[in-house]
């Protein structure tokens, strides 16, 4: 009987810790950033030393070596110091965040008026861009584009730019009276 214990407690240790590691591997979404993330700036200090110290060749390779996490809050920071400088960060926005982000953390980027505006309509537009296939916005996953007519149709987007710029990614059908509504009403 002893044994049977044993052995059930093993079992039920092996299952846990099985449970665990698929947890995690399915986990593999980007953290957003949050407004007081941003106000450390110490994605675009450790930018700042590197082209200090080595030039554009250093700056590219602290970009490289930079988690996706940091690299994503660095892009927020930038656009809230300087819009303009987005640019910059379009290579590996689209090769290492835009396939990552999740329809739902799409939502959240787009709705979240903490933070800054060009940080939310770069990352839905490079969202979309690697999406689509780089060809058309037709063929973007209709998760994506049902988030953000779910968010319109609820008014959750209260900035009137960002707003303005999702529906301009929205596929336009018959369905959209309440879309054209609320894009009146807004306009006024």
């Amino acid at each position: 009987m002893n044994k049977h214990k044993h052995r059930r407690w093993w079992i039920a240790l092996a299952l846990l810790a099985a449970l665990c590691l698929s947890a995690a591997a399915a986990y593999s979404g980007l953290i957003l950033p949050n407004a007081p993330s941003l106000q450390m700036r110490r994605g675009l200090q450790q930018l700042e030393e590197a082209a200090a110290g080595g030039g554009t060749e250093a700056l590219e390779e602290t970009l490289a070596a930079m988690s996706d996490d940091t690299l994503l809050c660095t892009i927020a920071e930038a656009a809230e110091e300087d819009p303009s400088t987005l640019v910059f960060f379009t290579p590996a926005t689209l090769e290492r965040i835009a396939p990552k982000i999740t329809p739902d953390q799409l939502g959240e980027i787009v709705g979240d008026n903490t933070m800054p505006v060009s940080y939310r309509t770069f990352l839905l537009e490079t969202v979309f861009y690697v999406q689509g296939g780089k060809t058309s916005l037709a063929s973007v996953d209709t998760n994506y584009t049902g988030t953000l007519m779910e968010m319109v149709e609820k008014d959750e987007i209260t900035d009137d730019n960002v707003l303005e710029y999702v529906l301009s990614y929205l596929p336009w059908n018959d369905g959209t009276a309440e879309l054209e509504r609320l894009l009146e009403e807004r306009s006024d």
